[in-house]
């Protein structure tokens, strides 16, 4: 037989945490390509990079932040591909 191995309820927790901070990214990319001439937007946008390539996110997820920002970027990029409109996120 094999064993089912569950993760502790912090490694989950660290990981929930990882999943939103990406999903808050992907938004606050968006909300980026939405309104380019907005600081709000853009220091959103900063501080979420920040927390994904921090020590403290490595802690919680093994996933690369390098991998989040790209994925994202892309599917942005793909989103927006569909309607016909070009993508320059500047200052990102």
């Amino acid at each position: 037989m094999f064993e089912i191995k569950h993760k502790s309820g912090y490694a989950a927790l660290g990981e929930a945490v990882v999943v939103q901070a990406a999903y808050d990214y992907y938004n606050a990319l968006e909300l980026r390509y939405k309104t380019p001439g907005s600081l709000g937007s853009y220091y959103r946008v900063k501080t979420l990079e920040n927390f994904l390539k921090s020590d403290w996110c490595y802690l919680l997820s093994p996933i690369e932040p390098e991998f989040i920002i790209s994925y994202c970027h892309k599917r942005i990029r793909e989103k927006y591909a569909k309607v016909g409109r070009t993508i320059e996120l500047q200052g990102v």
